[in-house]
């Protein structure tokens, strides 16, 4: 990403405590700015505070990308909320609640789970089967079903929908025809009722937080296409690899009902964190394998 290239926008945020930048397109804002040519994805899809640019971070300023522009390719927005940078994000720190971790045992049979011990390493999608074939998701969840569920719902499409970026700003934004990636969508019963379930997974290790847009955007995009009494449950899940096995951090979040009204980013909230620790003696693996 090229250097300083928010400063044009929040040039014109510096006199405010909070406010928002455009919506505006990104490749359009770089001309007008004569700034250099700098990747779109790269610079407004920002999934975690880590890899959110400094000159951001220091202003209280979160990026968002929202789909098509009415000029050049995909449009952003900056906003800004002095004070509350962290609303738009979930932080590892703060919602794990559970350090050490219990031993999961799954009730699955060696033959269910086979296949996961011939790949010499997983992606974030096998990462999120294994944990719902062995069960160890649905024992998380608290669903009724306790057993191995079968390979979730995922996919990646383009989306329109409207949010408010904070509850502090009156602006309505409206994401168009943008594309949306669900990493796990899949029906669970729980107290009797059947809920929709939303999955975000992160196993990359320098990341340590998730941007809130990542499980609310999933949301906005099929909530309309529901049916109304069929809650909805957005879950982030973190797989790490540790000496003694896989570390699953599941971390259940609440967001109020969108079909009902207009909602802001920073409702996503953090309800129930679960650790639960799949050892690698049961994938016959050694002690202290990066893999499996």
């Amino acid at each position: 990403m090229a250097k300083d290239i928010f400063k044009p926008a929040l040039r014109q945020l510096a006199d405010k405590s909070q406010g928002i930048f455009g919506p505006f397109s990104f490749q359009d804002y770089l001309k007008e700015h004569g700034l250099p040519a700098s990747g779109t994805a790269e610079s407004i899809s920002i999934d975690s505070y880590e890899r959110l640019p400094n000159d951001l971070k220091d202003n209280d300023t979160m990026v968002l990308r929202l789909g098509e522009s009415k000029g050049t390719g995909t449009q952003f927005c900056l906003v800004k909320s002095k004070g509350c940078l962290g609303d738009f994000f979930l932080i590892d720190n703060d919602v794990f609640s559970d350090k050490e971790g219990s031993t999961f045992l799954p009730s699955a049979s060696i033959r269910q789970l086979f296949a996961y011990q011939l790949l010499p390493a997983l992606s974030e999608s096998s990462f999120v089967n294994l944990g719902l074939a062995s069960g160890l998701i649905s024992f998380a969840l608290g669903l009724s079903d306790q057993g191995g569920l079968a390979a979730p719902a995922t996919g990646r499409s383009s989306f329109s929908f409207k949010l408010k970026a904070h509850t502090s700003l009156p602006d309505e934004l409206e994401h168009r025809n943008g594309q949306v990636e669900i990493d796990a969508l899949f029906v669970g019963t729980r107290n009797g009722k059947e809920a929709l379930f939303i999955v975000e997974a992160k196993s990359n290790k320098s990341d340590k937080s998730l941007a809130k847009h990542k499980l609310v955007y999933p949301i906005l995009a099929i909530a309309k296409d529901l049916p109304k009494d069929m809650p909805i449950v957005p879950v982030y899940v973190k797989i790490v690899e540790g000496p003694e096995g896989l570390h699953y951090h599941v971390v259940e979040c609440g967001f109020p009902d969108p079909r009902k009204e207009r909602r802001s980013l920073n409702e996503l909230t953090a309800k129930a964190h679960t650790h639960l620790i799949l050892p690698n003696v049961m994938f016959g693996r050694e002690a202290g394998t990066k893999n499996l």
